[in-house]
């Protein structure tokens, strides 16, 4: 039996109890004191969670205060559990149910090799002071991302209890190591809001979430801030945006280019790098924790990563084919007519040209059956190329000479870049752009004695 049992005060991290169990017990040795709690002394105890702890003391925990009750209420388990899916949930409440688990690989925890330290609240320190005598270490003023105590408004000092793989073997009661002084209020009111919001989604229910249509909802987010376009995550450009906004928002950044990068690639879902990507392009709370996006959102984000194994069953190549099918119609005629070209002239479309400009990967559009036919419609040989644009300087040259103004060879060539065996070599192929007629003029046009290179302006 516990014998002495401590209060264990809301919002009060489990650890910080333990410490007062171990004060109110009257231990004097850490190791006496970790194998009466896990029942091996050389097992180290985790500040911002649970120990493995022996059979007979986690059943006296379970009595008084509920297991389940203790790892969702009082340790960072809403902060590093938060973006698991259901099944990595599940996985983790049955390695809780064993006495052998290992914290240091139950959560994939991004920390410093050096740690960091303890928070607390000085007003908070004083306050539980004068009332209950004593004061603890909270679980609020520990999650990433909030440097200020939600209660009082004041800024978190750090203490000296450091928090980390080489700083578990130490008892830190928070009264040994808190005090009231150097009291600092919060002057920017800008930065509560990231606060509160951090702190709402910190301290959610936590029961799994899916990993996809949280990206995909990034992902649409991002394409609207218009940190994608032809075809390219523009993520070093969002990076030093987010620093510069952090830094006058007076908040610590607490990620970097590559981390952006492991999150859109789907190796890792860091608390406070998905928090503050999702805050910045605006993303609320709500719609954070309870994604919401179409199957073709789902499907736009997964074809955004280059794929080239045909037998990838990740993407629903189906629903993206009927999806961009209009977008991929309307880009190809733009690219045809010359819309994209600074002067006005006709581009050949290509898969390449057009995917850039649709947002999708080349090596997709071979398994997108619609879209790739709608391209295939535009395809043309180098000879008939170069005979529509000839065709079309032609026809633009005409239009604004006035009667009588000579169209020459030279001005042709400035606005195509074809010279004169290319014109002739593009005649036998004209007959698809222009009537006999224009084609006898550019005939005639290109075969004049006169004409060189040399006449060119």
């Amino acid at each position: 039996m516990l014998g002495i049992v401590p209060k264990l005060y809301e919002d009060e991290l489990f650890y910080s109890w333990l410490c007062r169990y171990y004060v109110a017990k009257g231990f004097t040795s850490n190791s006496h004191f970790i194998e009466e709690v896990t029942g091996n002394n050389r097992l180290y105890l985790n500040k911002e969670f649970v120990p493995p702890f022996k059979a007979e003391f986690r059943h006296d925990i379970e009595k008084i205060f509920g297991f389940e009750n203790v790892i969702r209420n009082h340790t960072l388990y809403g902060q590093e559990a938060r973006f698991y899916t259901e099944e990595e949930i599940n996985n983790v409440w049955e390695l809780l149910q064993t006495d052998s688990f290992d914290i240091r690989t139950l959560f994939r925890m991004q920390k410093s090799k050096e740690g960091h330290s303890f928070s607390y609240c000085p007003l908070c320190v004083k306050e539980e002071r004068e009332s209950i005598g004593e004061c603890y270490w909270h679980k609020s003023h520990q999650i990433q991302g909030i440097d200020i105590c939600l209660k009082h408004r004041c800024k978190l000092k750090e203490s000296e209890i450091r928090v980390g793989s080489k700083h578990n073997d130490m008892i830190s009661p928070a009264e040994w190591w808190c005090n009231d002084s150097e009291i600092e209020m919060l002057e920017n009111t800008h930065c509560l809001k990231y606060y509160n919001y951090v702190w709402k989604i910190a301290n959610a229910p936590c029961n799994g979430m899916d990993a996809k249509k949280i990206i995909a909802l990034l992902y649409k987010k991002l394409k609207e801030k218009g940190y994608r376009t032809l075809g390219q995550r523009l993520l070093g450009i969002m990076s030093e945006d987010m620093e510069q906004y952090y830094e006058e928002m007076g908040v610590s950044y607490e990620m970097c280019y590559s981390t952006l990068q492991t999150i859109f690639a789907k190796y890792n879902y860091p608390f406070i790098a998905i928090i503050q990507t999702a805050y910045f392009l605006g993303v609320t709370a709500e719609e954070l924790l309870n994604p919401v996006v179409s199957d073709f959102d789902i499907a736009d984000e997964e074809c955004s990563h280059y794929v080239s194994d045909r037998n990838n069953t990740n993407i629903n190549r189906d629903l993206m084919d009927r999806n961009y099918l209009k977008s991929v119609k309307r880009e190809c005629e733009l690219i045809y007519s010359g819309h994209y070209h600074a002067k006005g002239r006709p581009m050949k479309v290509s898969a390449l040209k057009v995917c850039k400009r649709v947002g999708i990967t080349h090596t997709l559009i071979k398994f997108m059956p619609l879209c790739k036919a709608c391209i295939d419609e535009y395809a043309e040989t180098d000879d008939e190329y170069h005979a529509r644009i000839i065709v079309w300087a032609y026809r633009k040259l005409k239009a604004e000479k006035t009667d009588g103004e000579i169209i020459r060879v030279s001005e042709i060539h400035k606005l195509t870049s074809e010279w004169k065996e290319n014109i002739i070599r593009a005649l036998p192929y004209m007959a698809k752009f222009a009537d006999q007629e224009m084609i006898n003029e550019i005939d005639a046009l290109a075969r004049e004695k006169h004409w060189h290179r040399n006449l060119v302006d």
